[in-house]
């Protein structure tokens, strides 16, 4: 690899290997990972700080997804000190770790939530969040609700984050808020018998099973 790359093309590696981690070239993209991170010696403290905090978040992300949660919580925890003045960065990279933790079944106690949950509501309010910066907070409050079994509170940040104009751009975030209100009627309706929780249900998993059957139907096109 050159030296002395900037920091975009720095970023353009770090997509690069989140790309080949969805393909499932999680080695390659750890390896391609640790080769940019040896770029950052070129750059001035401050800006090699902000990226050694994207680049450790991306490495928890392929370490999860490879089914190494306790290594990645590691990363995750590094990147959320190198994120910690940047409120956007920083929920996001607090929120990953939540997930990671979800995923390994490892323990995360209630301080934790709720330092994530403000992490989320500081990015929010934020003047640098950007409509789907907001409606991702929203969206991610919902689900950190949901699993914590509040659901009434989940469905109204989940119904927040449909209501922010980006909704309606982003088709598959907005399919996934769909899905997990569908999951919290459907939860609602066994708890408190009510038939109208269950047509709700019905109509947010429908919504959402027809957009991943347009995907699937576009994907297998493409190939």
């Amino acid at each position: 690899m050159t030296i002395k790359l900037q920091i975009e093309e720095i970023r353009g590696l770090v997509d690069e290997a989140n790309r080949l981690s969805r393909k499932g070239e999680n080695e390659e993209a750890l390896q391609l990972l640790r080769e940019t991170w040896n770029e950052l010696e070129y750059l001035n403290e401050r800006k090699a700080e902000l990226l050694r905090g994207l680049i450790c978040h991306y490495r928890g992300r392929v370490l999860q997804r490879m089914g190494q949660y306790e290594e990645a919580v590691e990363e995750l925890q590094e990147a959320a000190g190198y994120r910690k003045d940047n409120p956007i960065d920083y929920a996001y990279t607090m929120f990953q770790l939540f997930i990671c933790k979800i995923y390994g079944k490892i323990p995360i106690s209630d301080k934790e939530t709720k330092e994530t949950k403000m992490a989320l509501l500081e990015a929010v309010v934020d003047n640098t969040a950007s409509i789907q910066d907001i409606g991702n907070m929203m969206q991610n409050i919902g689900y950190i609700e949901q699993v914590k079994g509040s659901i009434e509170k989940a469905i109204l940040f989940y119904e927040m984050s449909l209501r922010t104009p980006q909704s309606s751009v982003d088709e598959h975030g907005s399919t996934l808020t769909k899905a997990r209100l569908a999951e919290c009627y459907k939860r609602l309706a066994e708890c408190y018998k009510e038939i109208g929780k269950n047509e709700i249900a019905r109509a947010y998993a429908g919504a959402a099973l027809s957009y991943f059957n347009i995907s699937a139907e576009k994907e297998i096109k493409r190939k």
